[in-house]
């Protein structure tokens, strides 16, 4: 009468007679005395398991067929003494016990994968080259359009070759232990090629690292140098009052602002504005400079460049209030045209009037396409340059009047200011003298005054100015006028 014993193999249960569980267990037990200096013993006795767990299967056995002594006697002839890992490579026998007939499993080859190993496991299913079954997998999926279901559902169906059995199964060679140590034995090569690789790639992310590090700092360095210039700058600017130099002569900013702004206040939050906005990148490139130096926890960098966030976001607010202030101002265009002088004659005589207040320095502006000035003397503002514009009439006489354009917040303030133009014109000896110059209120601001002025030409008529006719003035094509020019501060006239 035998003993049964029920056992798990890798978590699969079996019935084993006490004397074919003796025997598995002493074989295991010697391939472990055996194998237990080298590396990887563990891996060998899992994979020898699950051979014999493979042949059982193979023959039938489940937990309600008991496995006989016999049973475990023809597996190990199948799998191969534990004498055969303890020769060497100089010395190793072929076995002679192994399967003669060893068919070949379908496994994905995950050492050879470039994705999921498919194409790899299928090369070494049929022995051929997998350059080839990734040559024919590419055809197919450009031509038939359905490589990647395809690749995806193979993927799903062909398991990996995880284990040495099912790699020596997917090359089809045989599943015993000469072949499992020579399969073991490549897999380490393959281990220390891949750690070379790493090694390699490790040393080269210290380099790559040292290069970052060194050209953090120096960016550092350059953030710091950035800051401390730009608050040298500010600070100057807060001890110094502003001012632009003008030739050879410092005017306020802050009476600038005061012609531009429409109050004080407006001025000051523009510079309000601008301090916060200051201060936060000077502080943030201190900070940058500093974190990239001396690394500080990430905590307290946090929480200082929050800080300085909102400070210039606040800056932000206060120049975005400024600028939607001084835009109001702007807002409303408007003009008036105002009649001057009605004179007779066939010919007009322009004669450009000397500037009373040429010997004051200004301040140099754009605007028209010309260079323009403005200087202030008791309490109002001279602009140069006028615009002269020429047109046809009926009437007998020339006819003089003025347009007169300003901005404003409201019509009425356009209309106001634009009224408030001031532009001397003097008839003398048939000569009509005119300035270069108009003036307006310092309390107007600058609101994009302008002045034109405008000359009604009777059929037949022309204008002369400094001795040279200015309307009309044949272009190279005898078909066209210059209706319209330009007076700068000079006195000179230049045709549009």
């Amino acid at each position: 009468m035998n003993k049964t014993i029920s056992i798990h193999l890798q978590g699969v249960p079996f019935l084993f007679e006490d004397q074919a569980y003796d025997t598995l267990e002493n074989y295991l037990t010697s391939i472990r005395k055996i194998l237990e200096s080298e590396e990887g013993c563990e891996e060998i006795i899992q994979d020898v398991e699950l051979r014999v767990i493979e042949l059982l299967q193979q023959k039938g056995f489940d937990i309600l067929r008991v496995v006989k002594v016999t049973d475990i006697d023809e597996i190990i002839t199948k799998i191969g003494k534990p004498e055969e890992f303890y020769n060497t490579d100089s010395n190793r026998k072929e076995s002679t016990s192994f399967e003669s007939i060893n068919p070949k499993r379908l496994f994905r080859d995950k050492d050879s994968a470039v994705l999921g190993g498919i194409c790899a496991g299928i090369a070494a299913y049929f022995n051929i080259d997998v350059i080839v079954v990734r040559a024919l997998y590419i055809i197919a999926f450009l031509g038939l359009g359905a490589g990647f279901l395809l690749y995806l559902v193979l993927w799903i169906i062909i398991p990996a070759a995880n284990t040495s059995s099912e790699k020596l199964q997917m090359k089809g060679q045989a599943v015993n232990l000469g072949n499992l140590r020579t399969e073991f034995e490549q897999a380490a090569q393959r281990i220390k090629a891949e750690a070379e690789k790493v090694k390699n790639k490790v040393h080269l992310k210290t380099g790559i690292t040292r290069i970052v590090i060194l050209f953090s700092r120096f960016l550092g360095v350059i953030s710091l140098c950035f800051g401390f210039a730009l608050l040298i700058a500010f600070l100057s600017l807060l001890i110094i009052e502003p001012s632009v130099l003008v030739d050879g002569t410092l005017i306020s900013l802050q009476d600038l602002g005061k012609l531009t702004f429409e109050n004080i206040g407006d001025y000051r939050l523009l510079l309000t504005g601008i301090s916060l906005v200051v201060l936060s990148i000077v502080l943030q490139s201190f900070l940058f400079g500093i974190r990239l130096l001396k690394p500080i926890k990430s905590s307290y960098f946090k929480g200082i460049s929050i800080g300085l966030t909102f400070i210039c976001i606040a800056g932000i607010v206060f120049l975005s209030l400024a600028g939607i202030a001084l835009s109001k101002s702007f807002r409303v265009d408007g003009e008036v045209e105002r009649p001057v002088k009605r004179i007779s004659g066939k010919t007009l005589i322009l004669q450009a009037k000397d500037r009373a207040h040429s010997t004051i320095p200004g301040i140099k502006i754009n605007g028209h396409g010309e260079t323009e000035w403005f200087t202030i003397k008791d309490n109002q503002i001279f602009m140069d340059g006028i615009a002269i514009q020429f047109k046809r009439t009926s009437d007998s006489l020339f006819q003089i009047s003025e347009q007169l354009h300003a901005a404003g917040s409201t019509h009425e303030s356009a209309i106001r200011k634009a009224r408030n133009i001031g532009f001397p014109i003097v008839v003398k000896d048939s000569a009509v003298w005119v300035s270069p110059t108009y003036s307006f209120p310092k309390m107007d601001k600058l609101r994009n005054q302008r002045l034109t002025l405008i000359i009604a030409v009777p059929e037949g008529g022309k204008v002369r100015l400094q001795g040279k006719t200015i309307f009309p003035t044949p272009t190279e094509s005898n078909t066209e006028i210059h209706g319209q020019g330009f007076l700068n501060r000079a006195g000179e006239y230049r045709a549009w």
